[in-house]
C-alpha cells in the first residue's frame, strides 16, 4: 500500500498490510511476498496492476495473487500474466446483480414483497 494513514489504519485493526510499492524488489522482500500463502492486489489502476502481476512473478513466487480489474478483458489479461484469480467490476456487479434477484425471488415465493431499494 501507498498510502500511509491506509496501513496504519489497518496495522491498528490487525491487519497484515505494508508500505511500499510492490513493483520494488526490496518492497516485496521486505513484505514477505515469498512466504505469502496469498497476495490480494485491489489496485484500481489496470497497467500498475499488471505490473505488480508481473513483478511478483518475475521473482518465482508462487503465492496466488487474487486481483481486482475494470473490465473482462483486463481480468482475462491479468489472469494469462499470471495472477491466479482476477475479478473484474463487471464481474462483481453482475453477480450481485444477480444475488439481488435471486433473494427477491426467494422472498416473494416465502410470501414476502421485498421492494427494490435502488
Amino acid at each position: 500500500e501507498l498510502n500511509a494513514q491506509t496501513v496504519r489504519a489497518e496495522r491498528d485493526n490487525d491487519v497484515p498490510i505494508y508500505y511500499g510499492d510492490i513493483t520494488s524488489r526490496e518492497a516485496r522482500h521486505h513484505a514477505g511476498v515469498e512466504r505469502a500463502a496469498a497476495i490480494v492486489l485491489q489496485i484500481s489502476d489496470t497497467d500498475a496492476a499488471m505490473r505488480a502481476v508481473l513483478a511478483i512473478r518475475a521473482d518465482d513466487a508462487r503465492p496466488p495473487i487474487f486481483v481486482r480489474a475494470r473490465r473482462d478483458s483486463d481480468a482475462e489479461a491479468l489472469l494469462a500474466a499470471g495472477a491466479s484469480v482476477a475479478v473484474s467490476e463487471e464481474q462483481a456487479a453482475s453477480a450481485q446483480l444477480l444475488e439481488a434477484v435471486l433473494a427477491q425471488l426467494a422472498s416473494r415465493a416465502e410470501g414476502g414483497n421485498v421492494a427494490s431499494d435502488g
